[in-house]
């Protein structure tokens, strides 16, 4: 996970089903300790300890747990869970990440002189290529654009 990340924020979420006392099943199981385990290998803590469950039981289940969210930066991020299922027995969950500015490289902008273009369109014709078909005339608007294109298109 740390070379996956680069030392960047990470966040692991999931509906991992790993059973455990504190996140209201009867018992921990097996599951639970090894990714209980994986999480502080890669210094991951749980967003929120659970206090409200994820997963609404029924007559034979009690509600449980089993949608869980670690993360390294747990400082810049917030974890709630919605009152919203739409339909499933879990709840939405919403995670905020608070994140500093991103920077983006930026590309070089083009600017089109399009009233030059114009004048340079209106005084072209396909009399000097004549095509003689559909092809042929597509293939020469599509040769005049690129040649226009080039002419007056300007990288900033």
């Amino acid at each position: 996970m740390a070379k996956a990340s680069h030392r960047d924020s990470l966040i692991l979420l999931g509906d991992f089903n790993a059973a455990h006392t504190e996140w209201g099943y009867l018992k921990d199981a097996a599951k639970e300790r090894r990714l209980i385990h994986a999480t502080e290998q890669h210094n991951l803590t749980l967003m929120k300890l659970p206090n409200s469950p994820t997963r609404i039981g029924n007559s034979v289940e009690r509600d449980t747990t089993p949608d869980l969210a670690f993360t390294n930066a747990d400082r810049h991020t917030t974890w709630q869970r919605l009152e919203e299922t739409l339909g499933s027995d879990h709840h939405i969950i919403s995670i905020a990440i608070c994140t500093g500015k991103m920077r983006r490289p930026l590309g070089k902008a083009r600017i089109t002189e399009w009233n030059k273009f114009r004048e340079r369109q209106q005084d072209w014709s396909l009399d000097n290529c004549a095509p003689t078909n559909a092809t042929e005339w597509e293939e020469a608007i599509k040769c005049r654009l690129c040649d226009l294109v080039s002419q007056y298109v300007v990288a900033v």
